[in-house]
């Protein structure tokens, strides 16, 4: 019982994690107002990474390596915007740090993913684990192109810690 309570929080919070990311990435982007995108992004992935590391205590895999490396990064993040509030080097540190929580939290749920067709016999077994990475391999991909776009559109619009508040 406690289990599936466990369960739905870990996929709600990651639901909800994975939305705001996509709409703070958009606002990175474009050079709108981050303040309240981020901090929803990062208290929802920490949440759902650590109730994911509590759901698969006994069972490692890449999931749970996935959640536990979102975790620092996150405090990364956290570190850049509240302690040295985007500060020089900061900037490319805070976005380069939320397109890597976004890309572990994808490359978590197509783990997932792949783990329930699998279970359900929808994917071959002997094709899983390679169809798996080939996945894995372009949804990095995409991250770090899309990783190498935010950064120089973020800071090339950043002037000034003030302009987080636009």
């Amino acid at each position: 019982m406690i289990l599936d309570i466990l369960k739905f929080v870990h996929v709600v919070l990651a639901v909800v994690g994975l939305g705001a990311g996509i709409c703070l990435l958009y606002r990175v982007v474009s050079g709108g107002r981050i303040e309240r995108w981020a901090v929803l992004f990062l208290k929802c992935s920490l949440l759902a990474c650590a109730s994911g590391i509590l759901l698969s205590l006994y069972r490692p895999g890449l999931a749970r390596w996935g959640a536990v490396l979102a975790v620092y990064v996150s405090g990364l993040a956290v570190l850049a915007l509240r302690r040295f509030h985007l500060a020089g080097i900061w900037a490319p540190t805070f976005v380069l740090s939320l397109i890597s929580v976004l890309c572990l939290d994808f490359l978590v749920a197509v783990a997932h993913l792949f783990r329930f067709l699998s279970a359900y016999n929808l994917l071959p077994p002997e094709q899983t684990s390679q169809l798996l990475f080939f996945t894995a391999s372009i949804v990095m991909l995409f991250f770090a192109a899309l990783g190498i776009f935010a950064v120089r559109r973020y800071c090339n619009k950043l002037h000034s810690p003030l302009a987080l508040y636009r």
